[in-house]
């Protein structure tokens, strides 16, 4: 009997067995209905049957806060999630909404106890509740912060899928913005610990604490019970958000304006509001060309390359979802990573393009493909896709095997806090990883992802060949170039070994899409040929050769087609053994091993090039001497724009040509009407001398002018030199904001000497932003109305300067200003600032040594996290020397260093608020060695070896 029995209980635990291997290992999809069904609701649940391991949670060193929340709180939260769940979905909703208000409670951290506001995070908590556990929005008050924020949210570990991680350490590696969301143990009174994700705003603040003031946000709500739409730009274009409608989007954007927590001037307002507009109008237009204006070429290819790296699906790039934030700096668009920005795997076997497969939403609710428009026509961008092959090659080659086994590492880490993720681990050590079903996010624990998107990546990007077709005819040498390449490809060689006793007189060159005319262009040309050989490849020197995607992202077959003609007829025919013809690949830098020569150029082609007639276009300097036709200016061979010695007088805006850099000669002096605004976009170089200085100045000294702004990026250079600029304003100009009578964004070097900054009306009177290298020196700047000089994240000099103003000048501003830069100060002079003479704020970092300040009501503001290195200056007459305190609540206090002993400094009046700090220092320094070590090391290395000095308090 009791064999029976145990033959018995060995048959049932076979037969249940087999029935369980069954369901898990078929694939979900080809088991027939009902069982699939069964067999999908077994599996699911066994699999998503999840939860933490607590030893493993406490044993981890991790960032701990303790929230300590009253009954009344506790309840109040369970209460709001149970009937979202279950009182239905629209009066769960409205339950949800018309109760989820701030509430308050405390928060520890590290020892010390905060008052904060906590509510439940999100509008909808859908994926935000595991079982007494919720994603919480907490407020900082009293000015405190934490992570130099003061607005954050504890998200459940269980809300984000382990592998989005993947995304945002991509981003990160190629510094790009992305909301962070890091991994801290969340304890909620005397409950254990459990893993949330600390997630900071993408808002202003964060911007800020980040070095980019002035990058802004723009979204809106649809309703208190819809997500936000958190981009501006016309992203997604399917059935319940219609095709771009113009008066539907300013209705938009004034909800946008409304919400924010910033206030714009109504000017302010529509100069931001029509740079938008027009960006979408591009994107709607398809307008490329116009489209890479509006965006930071180096930036938007290191998005798009971290896109492609992780293969970003999802309905992250979404309207609602897609974050582009807005630099008033520049007037671009930078787009941003978040949590909904889902990594996937490239299959190794393709179609088409890489890029067309992520350019569109595959919603997985209804297997609908919907197409991304902004990331679809930027695609088509031939500068932009070069420069993201560039940025994903140069990262694979580098780092793609460290990088891979660093992502997988970091998904397998993820996996060992849960019960879920040991599963799949397990799973993956048996060989068995396929029971996972195929929609599991969680693919990246069983799949080497990240090693086969580098694998795929690399091998697109490598894959090219070129069939060149090539005769001649009468006194006309023919070529076309057809590329199979997704890099650009270079000609470096194309030899004739034939004597062809001609000289080419002229380039004739044709463009074909999908063999329609796309472009012709046509130039004479001077070029010395030797007798017994001709090397055509000058001639293609202006081009690179790449296949083009079209408005779907699809692959489009592209011909480039030569005709260069000769002051007399060419030999008859050319053969492949007359040619001697190499090509490379630009990006990743290794000869074109596969080309095919066809000595003879299709007929219709060669019917094509006779026919086509270049494009009649007017170039931007063309056009900009005949809006503009009094001013004596000239283009040169460098891309320069002389404005040659004169009197000028501008009483309309006056935009530069882009890509030329402006030179005024000695002696010009411009008259500017009443707020007009003179904008260069590529540098500017004035060449004043003493004798003949240039002048920039309001037409009227009693209504100024509006801004003298100039653009650039980190290779731009420019140098102001005997100059002096008076009466002007700040000014919104094409939707970026000049805060100076001069203005200078983005400049890589800047370089101001002997210039006289005077009777501005403008927030400051010079405002320098993100500049990589600094010099001012020997300059006056006086009776500004704010500040006189504004240096927002520059690095670099300022050095025998005076900034004044006035005893009786109703002014309050302060002389110069710093936001997070990196400045050495000397032997410079500010005098009677009835607010402050060198104000230091945001992380900036200032060695102030032989300047006075005098008769100032503080002498020197030292805030925010700053350091403020102080030696052998003159404090004279002023209310207070040195004032140190927190003003930004994101920020901390001032920290002041004196390079001298506490006697040595004992007249210097400081103040110090509680959370700042002042230190002395005993070594003895002569004052020849402080200079002299400024002008030995660069400021990072000038800042770390101040801060390793012997300091005390």
């Amino acid at each position: 009997m009791r064999k029976r029995v145990v033959v018995f209980i060995v048959l049932v635990l076979i037969i249940l067995s087999g029935g369980l291997l069954f369901l898990f290992f078929n694939p979900i999809e080809k088991l027939s209905n009902p069982i699939g069904k069964i067999a999908k609701k077994i599996r699911l649940d066994a699999l998503r049957t999840d939860r933490e391991l607590n030893e493993v949670v406490k044993s981890l060193t991790l960032p701990e806060y303790h929230l300590l929340l009253s009954r009344k709180d506790v309840a109040h939260f369970m209460n709001l999630i149970a009937q979202y769940f279950t009182a239905g979905p629209q009066e769960g909703l409205r339950y949800y909404t018309e109760n989820n208000k701030w509430r308050k409670a405390e928060l520890v951290y590290q020892g010390k106890t905060y008052e904060i506001d906590i509510k439940c995070h999100g509008r909808q908590p859908t994926g935000h509740a595991k079982n007494d556990f919720y994603s919480y929005a907490i407020k900082l008050k009293k000015k405190e912060q934490i992570n130099k924020t003061q607005r954050f949210s504890f998200i459940i570990r269980e809300r984000l899928f382990q592998n989005q991680q993947l995304t945002l350490d991509v981003a990160k590696r190629m510094n790009v913005i992305y909301q962070p969301d890091e991994l801290v143990k969340v304890k909620i009174n005397q409950l254990d610990p459990k893993l949330h994700f600390f997630e900071y705003r993408l808002d202003d603040a964060y911007m800020e604490s980040i070095r980019k003031a002035s990058f802004r946000t723009f979204e809106y709500s649809v309703a208190d019970d819809q997500p936000r739409v958190k981009s501006m730009i016309y992203t997604d274009d399917y059935d319940i958000r219609p095709p771009f409608d113009q008066d539907i989007f300013y209705a938009n954007f004034q909800k946008a304006f409304a919400e924010s927590d910033n206030v714009y001037t109504d000017d302010q307002k529509n100069s931001i509001y029509n740079r938008f507009l027009e960006f979408n109008l591009a994107i709607v237009d398809n307008k490329t060309d116009l489209i890479e204006s509006f965006v930071d070429i180096d930036y938007m290819a290191r998005f798009e390359a971290t896109r492609m790296i992780a293969r970003t699906i999802g309905h992250g790039f979404t309207q609602q979802n897609l974050r582009i934030l807005y630099a008033l700096a520049d007037g671009k668009f930078y787009p941003a990573f978040t949590r909904d920005n889902i990594p996937s795997q490239w299959n190794k076997d393709y179609d088409d393009s890489l890029e067309g497969q992520i350019n569109k939403w595959d919603n997985f609710h209804d297997k609908v493909y919907r197409p991304l428009p902004f990331f679809l026509y930027i695609a088509q961008s031939d500068t932009l896709r070069q420069a993201k092959y560039k940025v994903i090659y140069d990262f694979i080659v580098q780092q793609g095997e460290s990088f891979a086994k660093e992502q997988q590492a970091l998904v397998d880490w993820y996996a060992t806090f849960h019960t879920e993720g040991e599963t799949k681990l397990m799973f993956r050590e048996l060989g068995i990883g396929k029971i996972l079903y195929k929609d599991d996010f969680l693919d990246a624990v069983n799949k080497k992802q990240p090693a086969q998107n580098c694998e795929v990546l690399k091998n697109y990007i490598e894959t090219s060949q070129l069939e060149i077709c090539f005769h001649t005819e009468n006194n006309k040498l023919l070529v076309s170039v057809l590329p199979q390449s997704m890099a650009a490809l270079q000609i470096d060689e194309f030899k004739i070994h034939k004597g062809l006793q001609a000289v080419p007189v002229s380039l004739k060159t044709v463009v074909l899409l999908d063999g329609k005319l796309s472009e012709c262009r046509s130039k004479e040309v001077m070029y010395n040929t030797q007798q017994d050989e001709f090397d055509a490849a000058p001639f293609f020197r202006e081009d690179t050769f790449s296949t083009a995607l079209d408005i779907n992202s699809k692959k489009v077959s592209r011909m480039y087609v030569y005709m260069i003609t000769f002051d007399k007829s060419l030999p008859a025919s050319l053969e492949k053994n007359d040619v001697t013809i190499s090509a490379r690949n630009t990006v990743t830098g290794q000869p074109v091993s596969s080309i095919r020569l066809v000595p003879q150029v299709h007929g219709g082609i060669r019917d094509g090039i006779l026919a086509a007639s270049p494009s009649d276009t007017i170039d931007a300097f063309t056009e900009f001497q005949t809006q503009f036709p009094f001013l004596n200016v000239t283009k040169t061979e460098n891309n320069e724009l002389i404005v040659h010695k004169g009197t000028y007088t501008l009483e309309q805006d006056a935009y530069m040509p882009y890509g030329l850099k402006v030179i005024i000669e000695a002696g010009t002096k411009i008259l500017l009407g009443e707020n007009v605004a003179l904008i260069c976009y590529d540098g500017i170089d004035i060449r004043g001398t003493a004798d003949a200085p240039v002048s920039i100045t309001a037409l009227d000294p009693a209504k100024p002018y509006g801004t003298f702004g100039v653009l650039g990026d980190e290779s731009t250079a420019s140098s102001i030199c005997h100059a002096s600029f008076s009466h002007g304003r700040e000014r919104m100009a094409n939707g970026v904001y000049f805060s100076g009578a001069l203005s200078i964004h983005h400049n890589g070097n800047v370089i101001i000497k002997d210039t006289h900054v005077a009777s501005s009306h403008a927030d400051d009177g010079i405002n320098i932003k993100y500049a990589e290298s600094i010099l001012l020196e020997n300059c006056v700047f006086e009776n500004n109305f704010a500040d006189q000089v504004d240096l927002d994240y520059c690095t670099g000099n300022v050095i025998n300067c005076r900034f004044l103003v006035d005893n009786d000048a109703d002014f309050n501003g302060d002389g110069l200003d710093l936001s997070g830069s990196y400045i050495v100060a000397s032997n410079n002079q500010f005098m009677h600032f009835k607010d402050k003479g060198m104000s230091v704020g945001e992380e900036a970092f200032l060695l102030a040594y032989s300047n006075t300040f005098t008769e100032n009501n503080c002498g020197v503001a030292v805030k925010d996290l700053s350091n403020a290195y102080f030696f052998d200056n003159s404090f004279i007459n002023n209310t207070l020397d040195i004032n140190a305190f927190q003003k930004k609540g994101i920020f901390g206090g001032g920290l002041v260093y004196f390079l001298a002993s506490q006697k040595e400094v004992s007249d210097i009046q400081y103040s110090l608020d509680e959370k700042s700090h002042v230190f002395f220092c005993s070594q003895e320094f002569a004052p020849d060695s402080i200079d002299a070590k400024t002008k030995e090391l660069t400021a990072e290395l000038l800042f770390g070896w101040l801060k390793e000095l012997d300091f005390y308090q």
